[in-house]
């Protein structure tokens, strides 16, 4: 099972990386992950070569339906954050 690596312990591997405090580290890495939305919130794509790409994708509007009263109501367009990885982004899982 996958654990999940959270803003705080990725802060703490960079100040450790980096010999810098944790203070500095969470500065560093909430700068980066706040230029990535801002750039992408003005329709701009944020490429990191070698990881991937952040993008705004379009949702098309479409039907729904409200389960419990079965009303149907319409789902307006929207705008949600995309991620698509490189190319030479390669996932390896642990081989024992």
């Amino acid at each position: 099972m996958s654990k999940s690596i959270f803003r705080k312990d990725l802060a703490e591997r960079m100040s450790e990386e980096f010999d810098i405090t944790k203070k500095d580290a969470t500065s560093y890495l909430n700068y980066l992950i706040d230029e990535i939305i801002s750039e992408v919130n003005h329709d701009n794509e944020v490429e990191l070569t070698g990881f991937g790409k952040f993008y705004l994708k379009e949702r098309a509007g479409k039907k729904g339906v409200i389960p419990n009263t079965t009303t149907r109501i319409d789902i307006l367009p929207s705008k949600t954050l995309a991620f698509k990885p490189s190319r030479s982004l390669k996932i390896k899982g642990d081989k024992e």
